[in-house]
């Protein structure tokens, strides 16, 4: 435990649940807990450790009783009780408060530990649709959608992105996201080593923030401020080594992105670039067929324009046949630079078709 955060309480405001705070040492609950001993002390707010949290509205109160809350030798957090009247604390009461602490503390440990189990299945539920979506007869972009919003859901997110790298430009483009806003949808690309996205493009290592809004290395935070983002977790999305684009989450609130999420972010982005590389090795496959199919046609074309021609034939005039030939030939010369080029990518098929036909 490094900081103590307020999640019950009776007597203190009940808004400052989830944002009071004390670090570990700090005040004099922090104080017990530091040192994992309780402490009663009749002038509190007199007291050099004492801490005011302006939001808990305590100054009513006069003296204060905190004991830690201990689970198997380890300390988990702390409780406190406070009175409006000056109160010597005898020791009875210190050991009933240290006593109820070593109760709360059980059940907050099963608590715990039911709530890790359930979300450990629910990851490993999510993980194997995921895997189940990613060897499905699914074209790429409904399967990145269905991925988008199972990670939304497992993460707890507002929005969840991915954004592939074009590097020919050097820029991220949004690819897919579960989230149906046309402003976000259409963010303007980012450059590479632009942009928190695009340091871990270029880093090639997750980058957590607490708040893109008022993060001066974001890029668009007039986006998130309307549309309600606040913490951000960005990983890369690599296959073999390389970069091919960058998995984002965002929350709707303040959060601190924690080790076991960052992990578990990455192993959905890991899983995601597999999928897009399977989609790309069978794209590849397929225009690899297409490319074999129409040189295997247009050889044999030329062969019999040839043949026609020698055999002396009126048919087809020589001119005709050397034109005709000619754009053969240059359609195997096109389909030939399509294989040649080196590494496998996404491509634009219409792009491929249109310069095969404009051959």
């Amino acid at each position: 435990v490094e900081t103590l955060i307020l999640k019950a309480t009776t007597g203190l405001a009940p808004e400052a649940i989830g944002q009071a705070r004390l670090r570990l040492g700090e005040g004099i609950t922090g104080w017990a807990a530091q040192e994992g001993v309780a402490l009663g002390v009749r002038d509190a707010a007199s007291d050099p450790r004492f801490k005011y949290l302006p939001e808990t509205r305590e100054l009513d109160f006069k003296s204060l009783l905190a004991v830690p809350l201990v689970s198997q030798g380890r300390v988990i957090g702390a409780m406190n009780v406070q009175t409006t009247a000056f109160h010597d604390y005898g020791e009875d009461e210190v050991e009933l408060l240290s006593l109820i602490g070593d109760l709360a503390a059980g059940a907050l440990e099963k608590a715990e530990l039911y709530d890790n189990m359930r979300r450990q299945i629910a990851e490993l539920s999510t993980l194997a649709e995921v895997s189940r979506t990613i060897t499905s007869p699914l074209y790429l972009d409904e399967m990145l959608g269905l991925i988008m919003e199972m990670a939304a859901q497992i993460m707890n997110a507002k929005i969840c992105s991915l954004m592939l790298l074009d590097e020919a430009k050097g820029e991220l483009v949004i690819r897919a996201t579960q989230s149906l806003s046309q402003d976000y949808i259409n963010k303007p690309p980012l450059q590479v080593g632009e942009g928190i996205a695009g340091l871990v493009a270029q880093e090639g290592v997750p980058i957590t923030v607490l708040d893109v809004r008022e993060e001066p290395r974001y890029h668009y935070a007039d986006i998130a401020r309307r549309e309600g983002l606040c913490s951000l977790l960005s990983v890369p999305l690599t296959v073999r080594e390389r970069i091919i684009g960058v998995f984002n989450c965002y929350t709707a609130e303040p959060h601190h992105f924690t080790r076991e999420e960052i992990g578990l972010f990455s192993t959905l982005a890991n899983q995601t670039a597999l999928a897009i590389e399977n989609a790309n090795l069978v794209m590849n496959a397929a225009i690899v067929r297409e490319m074999h199919h129409r040189v295997k046609n247009n050889l044999q074309t030329v062969a019999m324009l040839l043949r026609l021609q020698m055999s002396g034939g009126r048919q087809v005039s020589a001119q005709e046949v050397l034109h005709e030939s000619i754009n053969r030939i240059l359609s195997i010369a096109a389909v030939h630079e399509v294989l040649s080029q080196k590494g496998f990518r996404l491509v634009d098929v219409k792009d491929v078709i249109e310069r095969i036909v404009a051959a």
